[in-house]
């Protein structure tokens, strides 16, 4: 990943190479933060408010806040683009992140507790539980 530029609280440009058949992020989503993506390279999937889209290089997807999403590679090819988030702060919560997988033995960790601490602290939340979800538990 390496960013591009940004302000905490105006805009984050990271660029994001990811590999061949990345698994991408749960499904998760935003109450202020809106974001869009420039596909550079490759093909980018997004599954945006339940439907999912491939996105070639020329390319991009816009999430409005309040929307589930997630994106992903599917392909046996790497693919890059550049994240645009508004506002900014998406990089801090990255880092943080990043440094909290390095510490746990295994991911997802046996203790969510930390991990749904810190995305509610960078406005990224998991999707609301469904009829389907609640009825099973």
């Amino acid at each position: 990943e390496e960013r591009l530029g940004g302000d905490r609280r105006r805009l984050d440009a990271p660029r994001v190479q990811r590999t061949a058949a990345f698994r991408g992020p749960p499904p998760h989503w935003h109450a202020k933060m809106e974001e869009a993506f420039f596909v550079l390279e490759g093909t980018v999937r997004f599954d945006v408010d339940g439907e999912a889209v491939d996105v070639q290089a020329g390319g991009y997807a816009r999430v409005p806040p309040g929307v589930v999403h997630r994106f992903s590679n599917p392909t046996d090819q790497p693919s890059r683009f550049l994240g645009l988030a508004v506002p900014g702060g998406l990089e801090k919560y990255l880092e943080e992140l990043a440094e909290m997988m390095a510490n746990e033995p295994a991911w997802p960790p046996a203790d969510m507790t930390p991990v749904m601490a810190l995305m509610a602290a960078y406005d990224t939340f998991p999707p609301p539980a469904t009829d389907r979800d609640t009825a099973s538990a």
